[in-house]
This record gives C-alpha cells, structure tokens and sequence, in this order.
C-alpha cells in the first residue's frame, strides 16, 4: 500500500525549504524537508537542574555535562552561564540579566550555584555554552521557576471557556516545596472582569492541600482569576476564563483571542471555535492543520466575536491540531495561534528495534524490527528507518517522527500564510544521553596492540552523516537484516516508522555509539583558500584507563609538498587535546580536494583517517564578453586588459554550436527561481534534435545527462508551485502573472513535445492564472495565449486589441488552434511595422514589460515565422537581428537567452561558405605558430585563443563574408588581494562590525534597579565602545574613558522622516546612531547624558559611559558585515552575493529594539525575496531594492585562527547585467 522515491539534489541546487505533495483520490498530504549547507556540531551539552521549581532559599543547582559523540568527555571548556528573566510581556525581547558568569568545565562536567534576587516569583532562563579547546560552542537551556514561598498553588479549570449560565469548577492544590511549608494555609479568592476587580474572598484547602472552587459568571466576557498565598502575599496564580454568548458584545482588551469548548480532542469530536475582538466588525481567516491538509475558513465577526465549528477527521494522524487565526485591521496585522490536543492512544503500534550499543567505525552490525500491536501481537506493517548521525539532528533539534506528526513532519503553518510570515523557527534540543564503556576488552586489547606496533593501523576514509536509510519495509511481525555502518565516530541514531493496515502507527528510536580507544577527528574549516595561513587542529581522545604518549601526525597533500607535520605529547587517561598546526594554503588553478592525512599513534592504541577538504583559488574571475556579427562593414573591436585575462576569439558560421553554448550557460546558471529554472531546461526540450546531431557534444557534460536534467527541472517547477496553484518569484511567494504563464508555457512545450506532465498541477496553475491575470495588464497578452493552451474556449478580454503585442499572441494562439490563415494575416500586419536595418529586421513592440521584453517578443516572432513557414526576407534579417544582440557567449540575461535559443533552434546561416580575416595585432598574443583557416564551411568555427597580461590591449578589426558570426569571449582573472573595486564607496560599501555588550541599569522603583544586557554590532575596529548606560541616581563601576569632546552629525533622513545623526566622541565615530528625537543633555568628563535609553526606549536622563576597545578578532566572536546601499535608481530582481572565508560560518543574527531585522538603517526599502546560505558564500535576493539610503546585514561566527582573504561582495540585477556594483575585498587576522 505505499510507494517511495528518490529526488536527487545537486551542489547548485536552490537551498531552502521544499514541499512534498502526496495525492490520493480527493486526500492530500503535505511533506517537507529542507536543503541546506550545514555544519553538525561536535558535541553536545546537557545542562539539568534538580527540579523545576524553587522556593525561597532553597540553593539551586545546576550541572552541566558535555561529550564529544563518539563517547568521550569534552576536557578543559569552559562555561558561560547566562541567566534571564522571562518576560510576561510578549513584545519584549529585552533580556532581564539575573547571573552572568564564566566557570570552568573539567573532565565534561560542572556544578554551578545560581544566584537570582529573591524577591518576586520569577520564570527564569538559564543558557548554558560550552566552549572547548577548538573554539566551537554549544549550548543548552533549561528553565525553572522561583516561588517567593514555600509552597507552590496548582490551579486548574475544568474549562476555560463555557457558555454563560454555567458555572467554573476550578481544582486547587497546594504542594510543599520545603519540609515546613503547610498546605492547608488560607488562600485569598480574587476575581476580576475585563481587569476591573469583582470580589475577593478566603477560601482554605483541606489538610492535604486540595480545594475546589466554584464560581458562576455574573455576565459574558473575560474574567482573572486569582489565588494569592495569605503567608507569602508576593506569590499569586491566575487563571483566565471567558464566558460566551451569542447575543452579547464582548469587550476584550485583546485584538484578537480564540476560545474552544474543549482542552483535548478525538477523532471525531466537534471543536467549537469562539473567536472574540476589541474591533467590533473584523474578517478573520482561520487555518487549522491537523497533519494531513489544511482547512480554510473565514470567520465574520459582528460586535466583536464569532463562531467556527470544526470536526476532527477519524483518518487525523497528528497528536496536535495546529490552528492560526490572521486578520489585518487597517494596516494592521493581527493573529494568534492556538494548539489542541489530540488524544491518538488507541492508534499506537508498537516498534522494538534491535542493535547493539556499542561498535567500531565500519563494523557490519545486525538490525531487528519487531513490530506489535497495542496487545503485544506481532502485526504486518510497513516501516520507515532511517540511522542518521546525531550531530545532524542536534543541528535542528531533535527531530524525532514519533507519531509521524512533530514539528518537522509538518512544520506550522509553512503553507497558507507565507506571504505573511515567511519564517521557519526551530529550537534546538540536545542529546542526553551519557556514555560509560569499558574500552578494554579481549578485542580491542588485540586490536591496539597490534596498531601499537605500527603491523595495522586502519585509516578511516568512508564517511557519511547518514549510515542506512529504507522508506518501505515489510514487516511481518519481525524482521531481521545486517548492515555495514560508515567510519565515523559518532552517535548513530536509528529512528523507525510504522504504519499499518487498520491504521495502527508507531515509533521507536535507539543509538548505536561508534567509537574506538583512542580516537582522532579534524578540526579544520569547511573549506579552505589558497594564500590563507590557517590553524588546523586534530582533537586526539584517549579513553584508555591509562596515560599515554600520542605521537600525532598531519600529512600534508601533494600540491603542498606531502610534508608530515608531528607533536608528541602525553594525553591524560579519559582525556583529549588538540593538537594545532598552522599552515599556508597550497596554490590551486581551480577549486579542487585535496587529502589530509591525520594520524595518533599511542603506545597501545592509534587512529588514523584521511579528511578531504575543498580549496579554493585566492582569485576573482569576472566573465567578459562581446560578439557581433559581420555585416558591410568591418567590425572594430578593442579590449584593454587591467589584470591576467585569458580571451577566446571564435569566428563562427556554425549558428546550432553557438546556441549549444549559449544552453550550457543556462543548465549551469548558479541560482534557481522560477524563471531561471524555466529558462535553464526549457530550451533543452527544443534544442534536442541539435544536440543528438552532434555524438560529440552529446557525449559531453551537461548534455550527456540532458533528460535527467528536463525531467529534474520538471520536478523543482512542480515543488516551487505555491498553494494558491501559481507561482512566484522564489518558492513560497504569492502568484505572479508572468512567472505563473510561464511555468504554464513550460508544461506547454513539455506535452507537445510528448512529456508527461502533472495535469493536477497544471489544472491548479491555469486557475490561478485566471485569477491574477485581472492585476496584471502589461502580461495579459502572454497569460490568455497560455490560458488558450490549456483551455481554448476560455473567453478573451483582451484590453489593447490593436497592440503589436496583442497581435503577435493572438496569432500564435492561432497556429495552435489550425488557424493558419488569420495567424498569417496578423503576422503580416505585424510585419508592415517592423524596421528595416539592412541586413537587419526587427519590430519595435509598443508594450514591453520588465519580464517580457521587446527582444523576448522578437524571439516569438521568430518562432511564429517558423510556425507558419514564413520564408520572407524579414525572417532572415530577424535571425541577424537575434544573433547581432548576443553580448558574447548569451544574451543580456537568462530569459533573454532562453527565448532566443528557443526561437533559433533549427534555423541556418544563409551561405554555404564564409571568407574572414582581421587587421590589427591580435597576432602579437597568439602563438607563432598557430594557423588558422581563413575560409569556413556552413557549420565550422575556428576559435583563436588570446592571453593578455595587465596592460595589454588588444586593438583589432575584423572582416568577411556577411552574416558570419564572431565574439570575444573569456575571463578576468584577480588576485583578491589586487582587485579595486570602481564603485564609489558611497553607493555600495560593506563594513564588519563586532558583537558587542551593553549593560542597561534603570530603576523599576525607588528602592530596585532591574538589570538589562544588550547585544549591540559595532564596527570593529573603532576605538572606544559604550559600555554602560545607567539611568541618573544609579552608581556604576566602571573604568570609563575620559571624554574631551563629542559631536552629533547629520548622516540621513530615514524612511519616517526622521532626520538620523551620527555620534563622534574624542574626535572618533562610535558606531551609534540616533534619530532626532534623542538628544545629549549634558556632557561630563566621563559620560554624557541622554534624554532617552535608546536600547529601552525610556525617556528620562540616562547616563553613557565609554570603555576602550581593544579592536582584535578572536575565535568566537560574532560579527556581521552591514552593507549600505544608495543607488540613484531603485534596482529591481537583484542579488547580493557575499563571499567568505574559511574561518567565518552563518549564523542568527541577534535583532533588539535599536535595530529592525532587515530595514535597521536608511530611507529606504529592501523587499526581500529569499536568501541561500552557502558554506562559502550568503546570497539574498529582492525583488525590489528602492533607490536612496538602504541597508542589510548577513551575520556569522569566526571559528578558525588565521590570516584570511575576503573576496569583494557583488550586487547586481540579475536581468541587467550592466547594473553591478562590487565592494572591495579585503584580509582578516582572527587570534586564537
């Protein structure tokens, strides 16, 4: 009853998430996954506390363990322990500092004692990051509460929403959190209506703590409830409860709130929905996911509430429906989400899974899947089983399937709302188990014995982060297999699935630890670049019960000379070290692997492997191109060569070869939208026939694979489709007319063509191009000639029927219908209104958008000449025309090209042979001996290679028969270190700015000073830094640098008019930024006094103290590069590429109050689209970037010391390739 399948990916493919639909008759399921460039983590942290609620006084302790996965402890880290209080306001994200301290971790394992102020119930957070010998961090986070008591007040209602005229049962019970504390205290009874206070009584629990309450609403509407301690009157518990009825008008202060009838579902109970506002009039569309599809709903509220029924499916499979409710009121967004439980007990099977818990890398191992019902009875069922490294899970969070229906399952909500909130968060869990082994055993004693004496060290080389996966397996009741795991040292994790006939589903997991005695693991960088000085390190573990000394060993590759690099040193007994090598980078021509060989050698035990790692060249190569075609005249072509560039000069009458060049380009463009993944294999279906002709092009890269290629583009466009049935820009947007037409002409083409083609998609493409082509006047041409494809007696409404464009779409509607006679009176109207160039011919096209141009239409004029067998002389001057606008080996852009290889498929050249020759010195940079012929056949090229040093130029004029083809194509090589940007600085630039801390203190009352921490990005290298700022009255401590002047200046006007100034202080920029409406009050030789906290916003006088900066970069440190943008014109569909070194990795960016996530600076607007994080480079993409003062900001984590090359970062308009602009690179020294 199932099915699988694969879906390979590629290094270009497009990173982030993916959607897989599943049809079955009228059932659609939803699955997702996402691809992405990641780095695991190397071990994990498990930070527990004793319990979750504290008392008093009571000491609260908190221990830390943190193991590599393979077993072994992490030795000498340290911890930085972070303690905050919770916030019970939802929109502060300021972090309340309660402890803030940095211990020591020995031996994997630390007891900390946590200090917090003891003065009020607290929700608290600790996180808790272990930073080993390497540099690399991990955290984890526990929470706790603190009860100013000692006694805890569990409060329960039986509902919290009822019918008015019912009455609320409330439960109570009173829990000693001390030996002492009695529970049968007397408690005050509050009650509170839309927070105006109703009554207050006393009510006393029963001796063992219990109480039951009753209370009966006067009237409909919100109400608190509230038990306060009588001994200890800080602590209170409250409780909401809302009565409903259909004819009242709520008042709620709350914008938005849902209530339901029930607090836990089942398969087939009724859930009542009551949905309630302070607006009295709002439309609210209401999504509820219960795992298998979506249901949409609109809710219409009248004085201020409204009402959904929705029944839970028998077939739901998810042990949580997820509900969202979204309204906009004015400008205003407004949702709220809400989480049923569903109770899914009686559909569990049972899963055993059989393995052993301990194996060396590579072993072969058996695995047992037992599979039984609720009973315990074996039953038949289908299992899904997968073994995948934990790192890999902890890199999201412990993503188990259990019940099939988690958050990665189906994440919340990915679908319906995008266009609102395109986001996907994730929290991260660790992994708790530890492990404790006896490592020496009759076999391993042998085993490292024999390593010791250097007769068998095995060198680990296969390595992968997934060691067996099986979507579809049969089980009988119990099945067993063997399996050969990877030479990884890990923690594998083997997770099952199971369904069943009668509907049973079940999971299980378990972990099979892979270790040896004495282990070796790489700690490099994820890539590596030539001329970089990088320290490498390799982790050595012993987990022997004894010292020993490690001779330890990194093998250089050959390209940097094979030398052996050693350390000697002993290793404690259940210890590790890090051994570091510094090295330079060996030069490379192009990126390529290069092998490392690592090696521990103990005196009774060793490891070895070999780590391949990609380095990449410390050069830019920026592509440069012209062509042309050869007409009455000669053609004059000078080239100027700036750095070492290698060109190619082809002289071509083979018109089929250029456009298999130019299709090369396309199947490797590096990105993927819509458009470019249409016009990457789009024009593959039609150039088909050309590459067949051609066994020695076919048997070449990418057109050996040409069919995998059509049918895995075929397969992204399905994934891409959004849930409206269009398609956007990038996947996960809302329709657009003309990437949704086409999509639509691709599927088109494909079945003409005798493809298969998802007709349900296409079914729910063709109606969502209905739908949009109402908005979308500049492409309504194009979408009714699409809509005609697939539905021919769909009505035209076509606004400009006189338009060349009109008619151009109506005449290839025309041919596809047989209507050959009035397509060719068309074409011919058409063609009485084309320009004559001799020996060009072209249309000017009077209605031209931005995705369809006046040369795209050309392309399609071209094809409707060979459509209806036009051989007039315009169609000759057309080719020409197509050809001449080639600028080098493609067209202006990827639709561009696409279109014209697509409508010159099948055409020639007009001669049969051609006559070329050149003037000038293009000989004095070509070989002496090179010859070349003079004279082609139809169907020849010669290509002339040309190398040119920096200042060369290249001075040439060539001539010949009309119609043959030419073009200078090649590559400008740069050193990074030698590339000057020419953009002006003050139109693009990108700065690196540092992670700083700021402490805030300000007083909560007269008597309490709360405690703020905020993480603020500066630029690195300024001198002095704002280290505190403290609301006036409170002492500070702090060795300030003392100030001699300071001066506010004017940078920009932002996009709320606001006019924006920059702070100097001592004649130096801080970094800081103010609007006009802070002010400096008063300026004192160590601080100065503001009218504001700009990182709380609270007016009052506030105090800023200045601390020196010691402007270094160290392992650890989060940075971000911030580009400032400001473009007289607004640039439309660009991308922003920002390449890194080795040493830096993506990280989240940290966003507060001082500064928006993407729109943190300037005047203008960013409308981002979407964003690939690349282990070697950033990449964003807008749809629109508006003209004047913009910002944005990519964030990381340096991880490696060394010297570092950062290539420029590139802005361009990906369909205006004259419109880049590049920043400057520059080098990097980051310490230990």
């Amino acid at each position: 009853g199932g099915i699988s399948f694969v879906y390979e990916t590629f290094p270009d493919d497009t990173r982030g998430h993916y959607t897989v639909k599943i049809r079955y008759g009228d059932d659609v399921s939803y699955r997702y996954f996402e691809l992405a460039d990641y780095a695991k983590p190397s071990f994990t942290v498990n930070a527990s506390l004793q319990k979750p609620v504290y008392a008093l006084d009571e000491p609260i302790e908190l221990r830390v363990e943190a193991n590599y996965y393979y077993g072994q402890s992490v030795s000498d880290a340290r911890l930085h322990l972070h303690v905050i209080e919770l916030s019970g306001d939802y929109y502060d994200y300021s972090d309340k500092v309660l402890d803030s301290r940095v211990f020591p971790l020995k031996d994997g394992l630390a007891s900390v004692a946590l200090q917090i102020p003891r003065d009020q119930k607290r929700n608290v957070q600790v996180t808790c990051t272990v930073v080993d010998q390497t540099g690399r961090e991990i955290e984890d986070t526990v929470f706790f509460r603190y009860i100013p008591g000692d006694a805890e007040i569990d409060f329960k209602l039986s509902k919290y929403w009822l019918p008015f005229g019912e009455t609320a049962h409330g439960a109570v019970r009173v829990k000693g959190l001390l030996p002492t504390a009695e529970v049968n205290r007397p408690l005050t009874f509050e009650v509170y209506y839309d927070d105006t206070f109703e009554s207050s009584s006393t009510v006393y629990p029963d001796p063992n703590g219990a109480l039951t309450l009753a209370f009966e609403p006067k009237k409909p509407g919100s109400y608190r409830l509230r038990l306060i301690d009588s001994k200890y009157p800080a602590y209170v518990v409250e409780r909401a409860l809302f009565s409903y009825s259909s004819t009242y008008t709520y008042r709620t202060g709350k914008e938005l709130d849902v209530f339901t009838n029930i607090e836990t579902a089942s398969p087939g109970d009724q859930i009542i929905f009551n949905v309630v506002s302070s607006f009295p009039s709002l439309s609210v569309l209401a999504l509820i996911d219960d795992g298998n599809r979506a249901s949409v709903r609109e809710i219409k509220l009248k004085n201020g509430n409204g009402q959904l029924a929705f029944f839970v499916a028998d077939s739901v499979n998810s042990s949580t429906l997820r509900c969202r409710f979204i309204s906009f009121f004015g400008s205003k967004w407004l949702t709220k989400n809400l989480y049923v439980p569903v109770d899914l007990s009686h559909r569990q099977a049972a899963i055993h899974i059989g393995v052993p818990e301990r194996v060396k890398p590579g072993d072969t191992i058996p695995l047992e899947i037992r599979l039984l019902n609720h009973e315990e009875k074996p039953v038949e069922g289908a299992v899904t089983l997968g073994i995948l490294d934990q790192a890999v899970l902890d890199l999201y969070g412990d993503d188990d399937w259990e019940g099939l229906l988690n958050e990665l399952t189906n994440p919340p909500l990915r679908y319906g709302f995008y266009y609102f909130n395109d986001s996907y968060s994730y929290y991260r869990l660790r992994n708790q188990l530890g492990f404790e082994y006896d490592y020496e055993t009759p076999e391993t004693l042998a085993q490292t014995k024999q390593a010791a004496v250097n007769r068998s060290v095995k060198v680990r080389t296969k390595f992968s982060d997934t060691a067996f996966w099986t979507p579809l397996w049969i089980v009988s009741g119990n099945e067993k297999t063997e399996i050969t795991l990877p030479e990884d040292l890990t923690t594998w994790r083997v997770r099952a699935m199971a369904f069943t006939k009668t509907g049973l589903t079940g999971y299980a997991k378990a972990s099979i630890l892979s270790t040896l005695p004495v282990t070796v693991n790489p700690v490099f960088p994820k890539f590596l670049r030539t001329g970089d000085e990088t320290r490498v390190g390799l982790l050595v573990g012993n987990s022997l019960d004894q010292a020993e000394t490690f001779r330890v060993s990194l093998g250089l590759p050959e390209e940097a000379g094979g030398e052996v690099l050693e350390q000697t040193a002993v290793i404690p007994a259940k210890g590790s070290r890090v051994f570091w090598f510094t090295i330079t980078i060996p030069e490379v021509e192009q990126e390529k692997s290069l092998a490392f060989a690592l090696e521990a050698e103990g005196e009774s035990a060793a490891d070895a492997m070999v780590h391949l790692i990609p380095v990449k060249p410390d050069t830019m190569e920026i592509p440069t191109g012209q062509s042309g075609l050869l007409g009455l005249e000669s053609q004059s072509i000078a080239y100027r060569a700036e750095t070492e560039t290698q060109l190619s000069l082809t002289i071509s009458a083979d018109l089929s070869g250029e456009l298999l060049e130019a299709l090369r380009f396309l199947i490797r463009y590096p990105y993927g939208c819509v458009e470019q993944t249409v016009s990457s294999f789009l024009p593959t279906i039609v150039a088909r026939p050309l590459i067949e002709e051609r066994p020695e092009i076919k048997a070449q890269e990418p057109f050996a694979k040409i069919e995998d290629i059509i049918q895995k583009g075929v397969q992204k466009l399905y994934g891409m489709q959004n849930y409206q049935g269009g398609w956007g820009w990038w996947a996960g947007q809302s329709s657009d007319a003309f990437m949704t037409a086409y999509a639509l002409y691709a599927f088109d083409i494909l079945r003409q063509t005798g493809y298969d083609i998802n007709e349900d998609v296409v079914a729910m493409g063709v109606g969502a191009l209905k739908n949009v082509i109402k908005r979308a006047k500049e492409y309504e041409a194009f979408c009714y000639y699409v809509i005609k494809s697939f539905d021919p007696d769909y009505p035209l409404l076509l606004t400009a029927t006189d338009s060349l464009e009109t008619k151009l779409f109506l005449a290839l509607s025309f041919v596809k219908t047989g209507e050959t006679a009035a397509a060719s009176a068309l074409l011919k109207e058409i063609l009485a209104q084309g320009t004559r160039a001799s020996p060009l011919f072209y249309v000017r096209f009077d209605k031209n958008a931005y995705f369809l141009s006046a040369f795209q239409k050309n392309a399609l004029l071209l094809s409707l000449m060979n459509g209806l067998a036009y051989e007039g002389p315009e169609k000759n001057g057309l080719i020409l025309y197509l050809v001449k606008n080639r600028s080098g080996e493609y067209w202006a852009s990827t639709k561009d090209t696409s279109f014209a290889v697509m409508a010159l498929v099948g055409t020639e050249l007009l001669a049969d042979q051609y006559v070329w020759q050149t003037e000038g010195n293009l000989f004095d940079y070509v070989p002496e001996d090179a010859q070349y012929k003079r004279v082609l056949q139809k169907g020849e090229s010669v290509v002339i290679p040309v190398r040119l040093r920096a200042g060369d130029s290249l001075e040439l004029d060539i001539s010949g028969t009309q119609g043959l083809l030419w073009k200078l194509t090649g590559t400008e090589r740069w050193k990074l270190a030698e590339y000057e940007t020419k953009t002006p600085e003050a139109q693009f630039s990108r700065k690196l700015e540092k992670l700083y801390e700021l402490k805030s203190y300000s007083y909560q009352t007269i008597e309490k000073i709360d405690t703020y921490q905020f993480d603020i990005y500066l630029p690195w290298d300024v001198p002095l830094l704002p280290g505190v700022i403290a609301q006036k009255g409170i002492p500070v401590d702090i060795d300030a640098v003392p100030l001699t002047d300071y001066e506010l200046v004017y940078a920009y006007t932002d996009r709320y008019k606001n006019d924006v100034y920059e702070l100097y202080v001592n004649g130096c920029d801080t970094g800081l930024a103010f609007d006009e409406s802070y002010w400096v009050l008063g300026f004192y030789s160590d601080h100065l006094v503001l009218n504001k906290n700009p990182w709380l916003g609270y007016a009052g006088q506030y105090s800023l103290y200045f601390v020196p900066n010691r402007t270094a970069l160290s392992v650890g440190d989060k940075v971000r590069h911030r580009f400032v943008f400001n473009t007289e014109e607004s640039l439309a569909y660009a991308v922003l590429e920002d390449s890194i070194p080795p040493a830096y990795i993506q990280s989240e960016g940290e966003y507060s109050y001082y500064e928006g996530k993407y729109f943190g600076y300037g005047a203008n607007w960013l409308w981002y689209a979407h964003k690939e994080d690349r282990y070697d480079l950033t990449a964003a993409f807008y749809s629109v970037m508006s003209e004047g003062n913009t910002a944005e900001k990519f964030y990381y984590t340096l991880t490696t010391a060394g010297v570092f090359q950062v290539p420029p970062a590139v802005l361009y308009e990906m369909y205006d390739p004259t419109r880049v602009f590049v920043t400057d690179g520059y080098t990097v020294q980051i310490q230990e």
